[in-house]
């Protein structure tokens, strides 16, 4: 897995280090301006004049274009040259429609740091306030504000996301399914993130709606008879081998994955989130990169998804 962290890494992780070991982990709480500065990420970019040399040698500056660089160390964040009109933004800013949540107490700054020599900033924060058990489930629901800025020509974009946010491959994850929010570094760039506090207010009771429909699973049930259900598996019907394996995998992945007892509507999604991350055989099932692309796009995210929903439904 490939991180993209600077070499001399700028980076902030909350709690725990990330999987790459990279980056200052720090043990509590702390406000956004020490939390960046924790980070090394205090700085603001520049919109600097470029050159070039002439025959004689002489600097020349380029007009209407203008190099972007930050301000503690002179790097360029961009290999792109960008007119007056650019709208920089800096990794405070980024966090603004964060902010809010951090201030009223719903979300603690979880991760800044960034990518590609700079040329990107990530700011991430958890939402404290939903990472609640789901009923009839010993696990935790962990959800994420991300925000990502992209220097030059790329976009400025924020997300929620259901994945901790730690290096390159994890944002990639993050945004797979796009993103909630985006908008380019126009004249207008700090207004539009200033306002854009007001597009997560359905956030939380969304999420936790989510985890709602969780808790409704957590009722007993004949395991065997609702995977028939779920499968549309009629009694005394013969069942061609492809969907007889199918079933007998998820009634064992129901009573023998982590978490489950096989008793449950809730152990028979579990049974079945889990063979879509684990089980190698079938479509997308080639390798682990594989069956993160079929989840998150592809069949097997599309039969978790409608699995949920049908179990809603025979959980009544």
């Amino acid at each position: 897995m490939s991180h993209a962290l600077e070499s001399s890494p700028r980076a902030a992780y909350l709690g725990k280090p990330a999987w790459h070991g990279l980056g200052v982990v720090v043990g509590e709480r702390m406000p956004l301006a020490q939390f960046l500065e924790t980070a090394r990420m205090s700085y603001v970019p520049e919109l600097r004049p470029t050159f070039y040399g002439a025959a004689d040698g002489a600097a020349v500056s380029i007009p209407g274009q203008y190099a972007i660089v930050r301000s503690d160390d002179g790097r360029v964040l961009s290999p792109h040259t960008v007119s007056k009109r650019y709208s920089v933004v800096s990794p405070a800013m980024l966090a603004e429609p964060i902010a809010t949540w951090v201030d009223q107490g719903f979300a603690s700054w979880d991760a800044a740091f960034t990518l590609y020599d700079g040329h990107s900033e990530v700011i991430t924060a958890r939402l404290d306030d939903i990472s609640v058990p789901v009923d009839g489930d010993d696990s935790v629901t962990e959800w994420f504000l991300v925000g990502q800025n992209f220097h030059g020509t790329s976009k400025v974009r924020f997300k929620v996301a259901g994945n901790r946010v730690v290096c390159a491959n994890t944002v990639a994850v993050a945004f797979a399914g796009g993103s909630d929010l985006a908008f380019s570094h126009t004249a207008s760039v700090a207004e539009r993130i200033t306002s854009a506090t007001t597009a997560w207010e359905s956030a939380r009771d969304a999420i936790r709606a989510h985890s709602e429909r969780l808790g409704r699973l957590a009722r007993p049930c004949n395991v065997p008879a609702t995977v028939d259900a779920l499968l549309g598996i009629a009694a005394g019907v013969k069942v061609p081998t492809r969907k007889a394996n199918r079933r007998d995998a998820i009634v064992a992945a129901a009573a023998n994955s982590p978490g489950t007892n096989g008793a449950t509507f809730l152990d028979v999604f579990n049974g079945v989130s889990f063979l879509a991350t684990h089980d190698e055989g079938g479509k997308g099932g080639d390798d682990a990169s594989a069956r993160m692309a079929s989840i998150l796009d592809g069949t097997r995210g599309d039969f978790v998804s409608s699995a949920l929903d049908r179990l809603v439904t025979l959980a009544g």
